[in-house]
């Protein structure tokens, strides 16, 4: 605790010149409030679009794990192979929400919210350890050779728990957990310096980072998850700001993001999925019209110009563009449409959203259980039954595990409340 206290002092000194006290909040707060950020500092009500997209973003990510293709599901997922995947999208919701929710008790008791940020990164890599331990002892005890490449097995057993614990070395269909924990290990440092006005220092050194990158993967998603905290911490100010326009001008710009997104996707679909395919695979290709043979292959010769700049792993520029538009694009939709969708969804989605850490971890789990059961090549429906499986499996477990986390709750509340209520029927008496 006094260590957390002290760096808390010298993270206020060095960004804001002076020691923070509630005289600096409250003034912080009004500085704020008269520059027109209504609302930024205030405890927010939940958003029911962010629960919404985080639970379908995770739905496609599901579906783009397994890797149960070709299947009827690759037409709406795109195989996780566009310009941008359901992936960048959900580590930016995931960074939106900690700007959004923890952003108020950081102004309101920062050493408070930096626990609550610092437990939650140790339960994702309490959980990235164990889950690895789990699926090597898994895969080196099944008669299934290579059921997921990188699976350890070498003799050295101080090596892999050193690699492991570091987090060096993780294995299993968890893979993203490692990096979420390292992202909100960091989280309260730049969270703190974001709502003591100092966001612009958070983006540049995000920037930064991002311009030396190399060949990291934590270097290079950084920016969607430090760039979506910002958003998150302003997101109150911002939609404020969007209601204030007249109607046909938030018209325009809704329109706009839509066409741009569509463009994009128009893009990525015909360069990467079309193209391909038919000059590459399509055996009939030297039968088509020449016109569209041209066609064909000019859009190949844009997918290779564009491989570069669309890489995943290192988060090229073009990516960048594509998976900030597209999510920009879903949230807008969502946002207009949120109750209507949690209905069609029949809640699904928002279960989805609510319970994303449970949801991923039993994927995880089921998809490495079913390719033990069912190892080697499928076909379209064996791929297309597998995958409803998976996805009927997690449902059901988290719909049972979400009750029975009410039902604990209701109990302990019930609990708490009996000797309350005992001691006022005898102050009664």
């Amino acid at each position: 605790m006094f260590i957390i206290r002290q760096l808390a002092g010298m993270l206020s000194w060095l960004l804001l010149g002076k020691k923070p006290g509630p005289k600096l909040v409250q003034q912080n707060l009004r500085l704020r409030h008269c520059n027109g950020l209504v609302l930024i500092a205030e405890k927010r009500s939940r958003i029911l679009t962010l629960d919404l997209l985080r639970g379908y973003l995770l739905f496609v990510i599901l579906i783009d794990h397994m890797g149960f293709f070709p299947s009827v599901f690759e037409v709406f997922t795109g195989r996780g192979e566009m310009w941008a995947s359901a992936a960048e999208g959900f580590f930016m919701i995931s960074g939106l929400l900690v700007g959004y929710v923890y952003g108020p008790r950081m102004v309101k008791n920062a050493l408070s919210a930096t626990q609550k940020i610092w437990k939650r990164a140790f339960l994702l890599y309490t959980l990235t350890v164990l889950l690895t331990f789990l699926f090597v002892w898994w895969g080196n005890m099944s008669d299934v050779a290579h059921v997921k490449e990188g699976l350890w097995t070498q003799p050295n057993i101080g090596e892999f728990l050193w690699k492991t614990l570091t987090l060096q070395y993780y294995y299993g269909w968890a893979d993203f957990l490692p990096y979420y924990a390292i992202f909100m290990a960091w989280a309260p440092l730049a969270l703190y310096a974001i709502t003591r006005g100092k966001a612009w220092v958070v983006l540049a050194i995000s920037a930064a980072c991002w311009l030396a990158r190399g060949s990291s993967f934590e270097m290079s998603w950084q920016l969607l998850f430090m760039g979506a905290m910002v958003v998150g911490w302003y997101l109150p100010a911002i939609e404020a700001r969007v209601r204030a326009l007249s109607p046909p001008m938030q018209k325009r710009l809704r329109v706009g993001l839509y066409s741009l997104a569509g463009m994009l996707l128009l893009a990525s679909v015909l360069t990467i999925r079309v193209a391909e395919f038919a000059v590459h695979e399509f055996a009939s290709f030297t039968t088509l019209p020449g016109a569209l043979q041209h066609l064909l292959i000019w859009l190949d010769d844009m997918r290779l110009f564009m491989t570069p700049l669309i890489v995943k792993w290192t988060l090229e520029p073009v990516r960048i563009l594509t998976a900030a538009t597209w999510f920009a694009a879903l949230y807008v939709w969502m946002r207009q449409r949120e109750s209507w969708l949690h209905t069609k969804t029949r809640g699904a989605l928002k279960l989805f959203g609510e319970r994303s850490l449970v949801v991923y971890v039993i994927h995880a789990v089921a998809i490495f259980a079913l390719l033990l059961m069912v190892p080697g090549d499928h076909g379209f429906v064996l791929n297309s039954i597998m995958t409803v499986a998976v996805l009927a499996i997690v449902y059901v477990t988290v719909r049972v595990q979400a009750r029975l986390a009410r039902a604990a709750q209701q109990r302990k509340a019930a609990t708490q409340a009996s000797p309350r209520l005992r001691l006022t029927n005898e102050e009664t008496a």
